[in-house]
């Protein structure tokens, strides 16, 4: 793996620095109530898009700050189409999940060259250990069009689910997003460097099972992917 590829964070760390943008840490990421900050986002399920919440909502998220994770990671060549997953924790259960929010990033690199309008896929794992199965039984897929135009270095974008996710006592919700793209043009997602948490962020290396997920930190990266779920109690 490249130290631009997956997750090359030290380029990017100093320029999301130079352009003011704030890296923030993952805090308590097994969720609570909180308004969704960062301005406004694509909206893929028919709903508003200016980032707020409805009441009696809860954000599990790999961001609990609200603000914008301004680093970016993406895949290094021969790894497209590779996944990166998010393990999301409720504090109440059950728990049901009704939409997502993640973020992906537009130029940043040569190569990689990081290409927000990719069409691509989200696959929900709800399994009770803390990574993904080699063979996860995929809970609901979501395929995500390719937009008509790209981003200002960063694309939000907000899933509403096909039918709610119940997530049973003990157990987690994991988000796995594919990083679509032929190298050097790939899909890269933003995420947050400061105090990340090793074991909410999992690496696929490979592009379709048996996976051998691997954490950043075991590669001595450390990040926390830009990742979201919304829902409420059940």
């Amino acid at each position: 793996m490249r130290s631009i590829g997956l997750f090359g964070i030290a380029a990017l760390a100093v320029a999301a620095c130079s352009s003011g943008g704030t890296m923030t840490g993952p805090g308590d990421l097994t969720g609570g109530a909180q308004d969704l900050s960062g301005g406004a986002s694509e909206d893929l399920a028919g709903g508003g898009s200016d980032g707020g919440m409805n009441p009696g909502e809860i954000l599990l998220t790999n961001n609990p700050s609200g603000k914008d994770c301004d680093d970016v990671v993406g895949p290094a060549m021969g790894e497209e189409k590779h996944l990166a997953a998010a393990r999301l924790t409720p504090t109440k259960f059950p728990f049901v999940v009704t939409s997502l929010r993640y973020a992906i990033g537009e130029g940043f690199w040569a190569e990689p060259a990081c290409n927000a309008t990719l069409a691509h896929r989200v696959d929900l794992y709800v399994a009770s250990g803390v990574a993904p199965a080699a063979t996860p039984t995929v809970a609901q897929n979501l395929a995500v069009p390719a937009a008509t135009k790209g981003a200002d270095k960063r694309r939000v974008i907000d899933l509403k689910l096909t039918s709610p996710i119940t997530i049973p006592d003990g157990s987690h919700l994991f988000v796995a997003l594919q990083y679509a793209g032929t190298f050097p043009k790939v899909l890269c997602q933003m995420g947050c460097t400061t105090a990340p948490t090793a074991d909410r962020n999992y690496w696929s290396n490979a592009e379709k099972p048996l996976y051998a997920w691997a954490t950043p930190t075991s590669l001595d990266i450390d990040v926390n992917l830009d990742v979201q779920a919304i829902g409420h109690s059940a």
